[in-house]
């Protein structure tokens, strides 16, 4: 790269110099050689309308008028490899079971309050969603309405959703912008989940995984809700 440079330095006319130069000038310059982050450069038409309505229910959040962020995570028997302290010149070994299996959580963490309500079930599918929406609804009976902001995946618009909704009026979806992940705050549930027990853990069964899962949930809600704050 800096050979680039310093050629384009000399095509241009400024000056012509050795490309060891150039390194040392973009050093003093507090330059650093960084991997460059890719990025979707995709406008959302309804990313107005979308924030506009997001934004009114967080600002209206209250007993009567519940919002909650909800999404899915995939909780995966073969471990995540990931970072660990090793002493230096030794390189950690993680056993895995080889065939992997999965299971899938689901989860709506109160915007309010910060309280985390999760289900499990065996497939990433509309019946996962409608199990949170429906635990939704029994934990909160005397919520008049209940927002949820969504991201846009085909299992929260599905044919089988949108006919379940159409019978139920007090459950509000919410569909964040496409492209807009961080719009939704679970995803700091998830990534403390995937921090805390399935990288490098030595589960070797999904029962016993799933159990420091739900440990992993129900501790987040105090810290979760300081962050929301």
């Amino acid at each position: 790269m800096e050979s680039l440079l310093a050629l384009e330095l000399s095509r241009q006319g400024w000056v012509a110099v050795h490309p060891t130069t150039v390194r040392r000038w973009l050093v003093r310059l507090c330059m650093v050689w960084r991997r460059a982050r890719p990025t979707l450069h995709i406008a959302d038409p309804r990313k107005v309308r979308r924030m506009r309505a997001i934004k009114r229910a967080l600002r209206r959040a209250s007993v009567r008028d519940e919002v909650f962020y909800v999404d899915e995570a995939d909780i995966d028997l073969n471990p995540r490899i990931g970072p660990t302290w090793t002493p230096r010149g030794v390189q950690q070994t993680v056993v895995t079971p080889g065939q992997n299996r999965k299971r899938y959580v689901a989860g709506a963490l109160n915007a309010r309050t910060g309280r985390v309500l999760w289900v499990e079930h065996a497939a990433k599918n509309s019946e996962l969603f409608l199990r949170l929406i429906e635990a939704l609804t029994r934990a909160y009976r005397r919520a008049r309405r209940l927002f949820l902001i969504l991201d846009n995946y085909r299992i929260h618009d599905s044919r089988v959703v949108r006919s379940w909704l159409a019978h139920h009026p007090r459950i509000k979806p919410l569909f964040q912008p496409a492209y807009h992940p961080w719009v939704n705050c679970i995803e700091r549930l998830w990534k403390q989940l995937h921090d805390a027990v399935t990288r490098n853990h030595r589960c070797t069964s999904l029962e016993h995984l799933m159990m420091p899962c739900g440990a992993s949930c129900r501790s987040a809600n105090h810290s979760l809700a300081i962050a929301l704050r």
